[in-house]
């Protein structure tokens, strides 16, 4: 893998294309189109594209659509990160999160484990949370509806994660119970949290009305939670993140190292630090009554 330089601050991007749902080169051009410009215009350490980024049908990885995004990461020296229906050698197609590493080198990031009805009926669901250390940082995935499961961020931030990526494809009244939930996710589990979705073009003709985007970039810090925040059109947002601040508030030992004053003002402490794992083996146990 090349060298990259290893600042502690550096920069995230997410890209918020509308794609056409039947259009699968449309969809694969547009978001090379967007991911070259962003690139161009000032170099992304990593740039987050939403779920079923080619929209219609599967494919391996690496496959065609995710080899030409390699190009780019290549080209680029950065990451990228997305989602897609993949076909893969066990007969079985899954919705996939992958990262492509700024050597071009296609890794399977993370498997979407809770299905939604409409995709339970041709995909499977995947069988664990993975986190990879990207040198920059160590990195995770949280795939799209998954967000709204707090175990599934909790076992990529348990196992080190600095940054979780999140790439989606939701809409309607779930785009604010998605900002919701992701501004959660990176309170609770002390991490950078990029959401990357989509917008399905005829979707969003048909029904002009209904919420698309809303994509984001947040911060484990409370007093500046929100970063960067896109509206409901085709948008591309991007942030700088300082991982040598996270690194200290992670050091800390509990609430001990904020005073009170701090503690109104809504400073971070180290609440991973806080946690009574004792008390919690109950939780997998448990079923719905």
């Amino acid at each position: 893998m090349k060298k990259m330089d290893e600042p502690s601050v550096f920069k995230v991007s997410a890209i918020q294309p509308k794609l056409k749902r039947y259009d699968r080169e449309f969809n694969i051009n547009r978001c090379v189109e967007l991911i070259s410009r962003e690139a161009e215009r000032e170099k992304s350490h990593f740039i987050c594209i939403p779920n079923y980024f080619f929209q219609t049908g599967t494919e391996t990885l690496p496959g065609p659509a995710t080899l030409k995004l390699a190009q780019l990461a290549e080209k680029f020296e950065m990451f990228i990160i997305g989602g897609m229906a993949e076909s893969n050698a066990d007969g079985k197609a899954y919705n996939t999160g992958f990262i492509i590493l700024p050597d071009g080198e296609i890794r399977n990031f993370q498997r979407k484990t809770h299905m939604i009805p409409m995709e339970s009926r041709k995909l499977s669901g995947g069988d664990g949370y993975f986190v990879i250390d990207a040198g920059l940082a160590k990195v995770g995935c949280v795939m799209c509806n998954d967000v709204f499961y707090p175990e599934a961020a909790r076992c990529v931030a348990l196992q080190g994660a600095e940054i979780i990526f999140s790439p989606s494809m939701i809409g309607g009244t779930g785009v604010f119970a998605m900002k919701t939930a992701a501004m959660a996710r990176a309170v609770e589990n002390q991490v950078y949290f990029i959401n990357a979705n989509g917008i399905p073009l005829e979707v969003a003709e048909d029904y002009p009305g209904l919420e698309m985007g809303w994509s984001g970039i947040y911060s484990p810090f409370p007093e500046n939670i929100v970063l960067a925040s896109a509206g409901s059109g085709e948008e591309v947002i991007r942030a700088y993140i300082d991982l040598d601040e996270l690194r200290e508030l992670k050091k800390s030992t509990g609430q001990s190292a904020c005073n009170l004053s701090e503690l109104a003002e809504g400073k971070a402490f180290n609440m991973l630090a806080s946690r009574r794992p004792e008390l919690y083996g109950r939780i997998t146990e448990m079923t719905l009554p």
